[in-house]
């Protein structure tokens, strides 16, 4: 019993200080959600300084009937007019889901897409350039040619086209 005694009180020390380290380290390291959102319009505003003006409440729009093809997260007006949507599209490979901050001008062109983060989605580093095929495009319109976009594509860039769509579509019910 005594030869175990050692090695067992060196494992728990190292447990603990690895614990403790951990902890530490993840409270210094994190990142709130304030600033993990102005690093997503620092990246869609490279030219400009724009910073968040206010929230906008998702609830009081009814996507419900969008509820297959996606989902808004979150919505922010931004300083200069423009606002920042949250929107995670579905029907990705193997029913993954893809997140995206879009940003949408008044007249509901698209002014850029940042992606946030992905859930059972392959080949993601593939689809930086299929983002910039959605800007600039004026969809007030037609938005169903966000669709026609990624026609043939992939699972998981069906899912990136989802979300641009249903942020469009919340957009759009905004009347923005």
């Amino acid at each position: 019993m005594k030869k175990y005694f050692k090695p067992i009180m060196v494992t728990l020390a190292i447990i603990l200080v690895c614990g403790g380290l951990l902890a530490i380290l993840s409270d210094v390291l994190k990142v709130s959600s304030e600033e993990r959102i102005q690093r997503a319009i620092n990246k869609i505003y490279t030219e400009e300084s724009v910073s968040l003006s206010d929230d906008v409440d998702v609830y009081s729009v009814d996507m419900s009937e969008f509820d297959d093809v996606g989902k808004v997260k979150a919505c922010y007006k931004l300083d200069n007019g423009d606002y920042l949507v949250l929107a995670t599209g579905k029907k990705g490979y193997s029913n993954g889901t893809v997140t995206l901050y879009v940003a949408i001008n008044g007249e509901g062109v698209v002014k850029n897409v940042v992606e946030d983060s992905y859930t059972g989605q392959t080949l993601m580093s593939k689809l930086g350039g299929l983002y910039e095929r959605f800007v600039g495009k004026d969809y007030s319109e037609n938005q169903d040619g966000v669709k026609e976009v990624v026609n043939g594509a992939t699972g998981s860039s069906t899912a990136a086209s989802n979300a641009v769509y249903v942020a469009l579509q919340f957009a759009k019910k905004l009347g923005k």
